[in-house]
């Protein structure tokens, strides 16, 4: 229940006359998905595999990617013979794409250390003069300026020489110091290309002093020097990685079977029905086709590439109604908590303890049954409504009187601090319930590791946080876990750099601020249930002033009816923020989709392109 159930890819050969029988066999389980098999599209056909072949091997003319020298065993051949060409060129493409791509990153690199190199050189030259600095190193709307080092032994551009008002010689280059109209940026910097000559630029981190610059870019330049090492190494692991040698392997093959197989002949006799399926046993849909008397073979294959499988949630009758909220974010995926197992409990806790009045409790559950007939999704009202009811009969409260019923607990407009500390208790109740589903999460994904060196130390900090309100020696306790944090965060980053320290302590001040932020978030639900307090009060007020019966009952029942409308409607805009800002945000990430059943024939199509799955 906590956790969606993760679907299996199916595949069944049925003779084609009895496709429609199986399909519907298969839809009356209600646990298969159909979905096009990517690799069951392509015909066996040998022109469209030349082709494919073709193209890899322009691609790879054009590109200048020659095959791997050493040997590489094909990979399994799932599909036809033209669908493995057409893998092997969409990776291929693939593959140059990430090596494009680390390829500018290290000349991204490279540009940065050959440009904070000769900022130092310059500030040598200037002798690390910061009014020099200033002077041409900021452009304005009248006027372009600009510094630009040249060889010292290239003739200059007569434009460079024309627009620098002055120049400093180094040992190596000589600065020009560039000062124009904004019409000749584009001349001066073609003139600037053509002496072999590249404009430095100004950081915006550096410091104001001249000394401070001069460190950080040193700094700087250490971390990029690493850096550059780093994608270096990381270039030559992609070289030749052992997905890329099996394309060019899974080529090789398919030229050898174009060589003695020139063609193959094929007899559709048969009809694949592909797809998922969430059944738990996975001899069940063999059964089903057996007992519909359909001959067919029923296998379980790897799913076609980058295919998701879809994730089936809780869908029990006491979860259906708050599916409006979860059906507003993406799917979890089968690693993440089923957000519907505690919508139920969520949803009408925080509704209730905002709007808390037995009369607006009936109300509110009187308009859930009314509204429920045209608008099913409007059963939320019933949950919400009841322990709105609850909470009324512990503060006592009946459309704002508190005379009808005898208070079981406290009222709530004479205790404001208790109602916000109450507030916080079940906002800190609801933050702990995310930050362990996280870990549970953790655990599913196999990376309970980094969590229990890092997110593990921050939940123990937020709860002896919460303790020490109530018990100030738990600070003592803080300390241990912050120093589990910092030496958790340093295991996790991998190294231990100039930076680290600062790069963890920015972390949990991020993740400390966050929390407190979302904590202090809740104190809206006791503030939104004083406000509903008042506001009945207000009410009754205005109404008691009146001279006659009649002007009081009209004024009453106007203002009950504004209090249910209005305030209804904030509190429930509030409840879906607090579920999906505060408590969402610690343990969802909504990367999945979601499983849609094959409808039997007498139920509407959910997808009207479910039925071009059968081919």
């Amino acid at each position: 229940m906590l956790r969606p159930a993760q679907s299996k890819w199916f595949e069944a050969y049925v003779p084609r006359g009895e496709t429609v029988y199986a399909v519907e066999a298969l839809a009356r389980t209600g646990e298969v998905q159909l979905e096009l098999d990517p690799r069951l599209m392509a015909p066996l056909d040998v022109y469209e595999t030349q082709q494919a072949i073709q193209a890899f091997d322009n691609f790879c003319k054009k590109n200048r990617i020659p095959p791997p020298t050493d040997f590489q065993t094909p990979s399994h051949l799932s599909g036809s013979t033209a669908e493995t060409a057409h893998e092997a060129l969409s990776y291929l493409e693939q593959w140059l794409a990430e090596s494009n791509s680390l390829e500018q990153r290290k000349e991204t690199v490279e540009s940065e250390i050959l440009n904070l190199n000769l900022l130092i050189e310059y500030l040598d030259a200037i002798e690390c003069s910061d009014q020099e600095m200033e002077r041409f190193h900021h452009s304005t709307d009248f006027l372009y300026k600009g510094v630009f080092v040249c060889p010292i032994a290239h003739p200059m551009s007569h434009t460079i020489n024309n627009a620098s008002p002055a120049s400093i010689v180094s040992d190596k280059h000589e600065f020009f110091l560039v000062a124009s109209l904004p019409q000749q940026e584009h001349l001066i910097r073609l003139a600037a290309d053509y002496s072999e000559c590249v404009q430095l630029t100004m950081p915006d981190w550096l410091p104001k002093k001249c000394p401070d610059k001069k460190a950080l870019i040193t700094t700087k330049l250490k971390h990029l020097v690493r850096k550059n090492v780093h994608l270096e190494e990381e270039i030559q692991r992609h070289q030749w990685d052992k997905r890329m040698k099996e394309s060019f392997a899974n080529i090789e093959i398919m030229r050898w079977f174009l060589q003695y197989l020139p063609k193959v002949a094929t007899e559709k006799k048969f009809c694949h029905i592909t797809g998922w399926t969430t059944a738990e046993q996975t001899d069940k849909l063999q059964h089903i086709l057996d007992r519909s008397h359909i001959h067919s073979i029923v296998r379980f294959p790897v799913p076609p590439i980058n295919a998701i499988p879809p994730v089936s949630v809780l869908q029990s009758w006491w979860t259906r109604p708050f599916r409006i909220f979860s059906n507003m974010l993406p799917p979890p995926d089968s690693n993440e908590v089923d957000p519907n197992l505690l919508l139920p409990f969520v949803v009408p806790l925080l509704f209730g303890f905002m709007f808390p009045d037995i009369g607006h409790g009936s109300v509110v559950i009187l308009l859930g049954l009314v509204l429920a007939r045209r608008w099913p999704q409007t059963t939320v009202l019933l949950p919400c409504g009841l322990v709105a009811i609850l909470f009324g009969v512990l503060f006592g409260e009946a459309f704002g009187f508190h005379d009808i019923f005898p208070t079981l607990w406290f009222r709530s407009i004479e205790h404001p601090l208790m109602i916000l500390s109450l507030s916080l208790v079940i906002g800190c109740i609801i933050i702990l319930v995310g930050l362990v589903f996280s870990g549970i999460e953790a655990y599913w994904r196999n990376s309970l590791r980094a969590w229990v060196l890092e997110d593990a130390a921050l939940l123990c900090l937020y709860l002896l946080t919460l303790i020490a309100i109530y018990e100030p020696r738990a600070v003592l306790l803080m300390i241990p876990a912050l120093v589990w944090y910092l030496v958790g965060s340093i295991v996790v980053l991998g190294s231990i750099r100039a930076n680290t320290v600062s790069q963890v302590m920015g972390r949990l001040l991020h993740s400390v601020f966050k929390l407190g932020v979302n904590t202090l978030s809740f104190l809206r639900i006791g503030a939104f249930a004083l406000g509903h307090a008042a506001l009945s009060a207000a009410v009754i007020a205005v109404a008691s002033s009146a001279d006659s019966m009649i002007i009081y009952y009209i004024i009453l029942v106007a203002g009950q009816v504004f209090i249910i409308a209005m305030a209804g409607l904030v509190v429930f805009i509030q409840t879906t923020r607090l579920i999906f800002f505060e408590f969402f945000t610690q343990f969802l990430r909504s990367d999945g989709r979601i499983f849609q059943p094959l409808l039997p024939p007498s139920s509407p199509p959910s997808d009207t392109n479910a039925v071009r799955s059968a081919t």
